[in-house]
């Protein structure tokens, strides 16, 4: 109920953004992370803010130390997501990070621009994401992450070092400004910021997180399933990986948490559309 509240409630709040709304509610009841690729000032980084107050229930996502938020240029330096060099242990001889509150403490994070780190960084945050781990001087450390949702002006180019990073996200969304122009005259005449009241107890996740792995998956959608892959495959030119499509089953059972059923049905097979595209002029084809 309370999920579903909370669901009801962001659609209110944040307009045209369903399907992103969807999206990171997936990512928590996944453990996945998600790509947001688009333009900014889009409300993606007050969609996450408020996933967080319902999660956490705190009304300033900044000061609560399980979550974590930046953006990333060029020009960013190691202290701005890890945190600055102990120097007690840097005297001891030991390369260890004051870092309570930074991303390799955190569980949820939001990384803005998360391609435009230098290779060191991009390096680091790779090894975050994809592994949980942290390596901090002579020691690798387990990290708490649960998700990270990004985003992305545009997708990597085909060829760059950044491809097998982007793969780790499984959810893509290709987010525009409000097209609507009724819903643009709402959004315009509303002087209040999005607002997300609903909370989730604590354990509330962790015991959705259980529905998700009971929920059944039939014949008739493993079948279904198979023809996508195949069709998919060759809308791609290249097959996607087992990996992704692992990742696909818990994605489709989550979805049908997300719609109050704990069986899914063919109707939940829409949700791969964003996870099985790698460039937007794809997104079509994939959802056809």
């Amino acid at each position: 109920q309370t999920l579903q509240a909370l669901r009801g409630e962001m659609r209110q709040e944040f307009i045209e953004r369903n399907d992103e709304i969807d999206g990171v509610l997936l990512c928590a009841l996944t453990r996945q992370h998600g790509i947001l690729v688009g333009p900014p000032g889009a409300a993606k980084t007050l969609m996450i803010r408020g996933l967080v107050q319902a999660v956490y229930g705190t009304d300033d996502p900044s000061l609560e130390p399980r979550y974590f938020e930046t953006t990333l240029s060029p020009f960013s330096t190691p202290d701005s997501l890890f945190g600055m060099l102990d120097p007690k242990e840097f005297e001891k001889g030991k390369y260890r990070f004051a870092s309570c509150g930074f991303l390799q403490h955190a569980e949820i994070a939001y990384v803005d621009e998360i391609f435009n780190g230098n290779p060191g960084i991009m390096q680091a945050t790779q090894n975050i994401i994809n592994e949980r781990v942290f390596a901090e001087g002579d020691r690798r450390v387990r990290c708490p992450l649960q998700f990270v949702v990004a985003r992305i002006n545009v997708n990597p180019q085909e060829g760059s070092n950044l491809e097998a990073f982007y793969d780790r996200f499984l959810l893509r969304y290709h987010t525009q400004y409000i097209a609507d122009g009724d819903a643009f005259e709402d959004f315009w005449g509303n002087d209040v910021e999005p607002q997300v009241t609903t909370r989730f107890a604590e354990g509330d996740l962790d015991e959705l997180r259980g529905f998700v792995s009971s929920v059944t998956v039939g014949d008739d959608v493993k079948a279904a399933v198979r023809e996508i892959r195949d069709r998919v495959n060759r809308i791609l030119g290249t097959p996607i990986s087992d990996r992704r499509w692992r990742w696909c089953k818990t994605l489709l059972r989550a979805q049908a948490v997300l719609a109050g059923r704990d069986t899914v049905t063919m109707a939940d097979l829409l949700g791969l559309q964003h996870a099985l595209w790698e460039r937007h002029e794809q997104k079509p084809d994939v959802l056809e």
